[in-house]
């Protein structure tokens, strides 16, 4: 009995392996780490570079992924100041069979977002601006490895897209 019981349990161990080693947020595991490196944004003033870092986690053998970024700029006297500061947590939503994304940008509330791989390595996601004033596309490029390129672009209708930011960092831990 005690054999039959260690064996199903070895099973069941088996099964719930393989499940996660399946999971379409496995190829998203190798962000796990901090990522650093060179950005640039368009605003109303113009072009504006600042310098990124990426804080990557798995939370619960990585149902969900936690993205923490912050960009710093410097000022007029030479000190540090944030341009930016945006959460995401990255999770498969199995009903919907879709990795999804809500995105929380300090200031600006959260939104919700399918992402979609559309090549190897390569993701997307939208985000919906308010007040129907756009879209924002972002893409992920992570088939050079310890490389994070990322792009983001501007629509007014969905049609004709601007890009309005850049991205490459590096894996540094």
């Amino acid at each position: 009995m005690k054999i039959l019981i260690a064996g199903i349990l070895s099973g069941l161990i088996v099964i719930s392996a393989n499940a996660q080693s399946d999971s379409p947020l496995k190829e998203l595991e190798q962000l796990q780490g901090q990522w650093h490196g060179p950005s640039w944004y368009m605003t109303r003033e113009g072009r504006s570079d600042s310098m990124v870092t990426e804080n990557v986690r798995c939370q619960w053998d990585c149902e969900l992924i936690i993205v923490e970024g912050k960009g710093q700029t410097t000022n007029e006297q030479g000190k540090p100041q944030t341009a930016h500061q945006a959460l995401g947590v990255i999770h498969y939503d199995a009903s919907a069979q879709q990795i999804m994304m809500r995105a929380y940008a300090q200031g600006r509330g959260a939104t919700d977002s399918p992402v979609e791989k559309i090549a190897n390595s390569t993701y997307r996601w939208f985000l919906s601006l308010p007040h129907n004033s756009g879209q924002l596309r972002y893409t992920l490029d992570l088939s050079e490895e310890n490389t994070w390129s990322e792009k983001g672009e501007f629509s007014r209708d969905g049609k004709q897209w601007h890009q309005i930011m850049e991205m490459t960092l590096t894996k540094t831990k």
